[in-house]
């Protein structure tokens, strides 16, 4: 047979299988873990307290600064919304120039085609040309086309300075959309700081222990 090799028993090492584990919490091993525990939790309390007030104010500039970027882009949208009315009606100004000269044009030519038209018929029936009768007509149709023509033409161009004066109004009013805009976008930003600010001072003043 082989050499033998003594086990001790756990009798002998004074445990026993089915015994009670005792803790004693009155203990200065017990103790000093749990001080420990305590002291480390208390530390990464006061991490908390103190790091709080920082993203608290990081959070306000950077709330600020978002406000502030949007006001700056509904500015811009405003200003490019305007300044888009306000090219369409410059065309629509010059279009109507264009047909105020042409308009003015076509009824000169209208107006010399029916005096023409009159002379002609008048030859036809061998009126004379210098009748008092003859002229008296040629007169009054000439004055009726003149006033229709003047009345049409300026009629175009009214419209002409009314498109003309809004267009000048949407690029003022773009203008001034964008001067708000950056005005609110400053008093936004200034907003946010102060208040970053005042939370940072606040968890400061916090933090400082108090005399009893």
């Amino acid at each position: 047979m082989g050499d033998s090799v003594n086990i001790p028993s756990l009798s002998a090492s004074g445990f026993s299988p089915g015994a009670p584990l005792n803790i004693d919490p009155t203990s200065s091993s017990f103790a000093t873990n749990g001080s420990s525990a305590a002291s480390s939790f208390s530390g990464a309390a006061s991490s908390i307290a103190a790091v709080s007030p920082l993203l608290g104010a990081v959070g306000k500039i950077m709330a600020g600064n978002m406000q502030a970027s949007n006001e700056r882009h509904k500015a811009a949208e405003t200003w490019f919304g305007d300044n888009y009315k306000a090219n369409q009606l410059d065309i629509d100004a010059t279009y109507g120039q264009a047909k105020a000269a042409e308009t003015d044009t076509f009824m000169r030519s209208a107006l010399t085609a029916t005096l023409q038209n009159i002379t002609a018929v008048r030859a036809s029936a061998n009126v004379e040309g210098d009748s008092p009768t003859g002229f008296a007509i040629e007169n009054r149709i000439e004055n009726q086309a003149d006033t229709a023509r003047q009345q049409r033409v300026e009629n175009i161009n009214a419209q002409v300075q009314q498109d003309r004066a809004s267009a000048l109004l949407e690029r003022s009013a773009g203008l001034q959309a964008l001067a708000i805009g950056d005005e609110n976008a400053r008093a936004a930003k200034t907003s946010g700081w102060l208040g970053g600010f005042g939370t940072l001072l606040s968890g400061i003043a916090g933090a400082i222990p108090k005399g009893g």
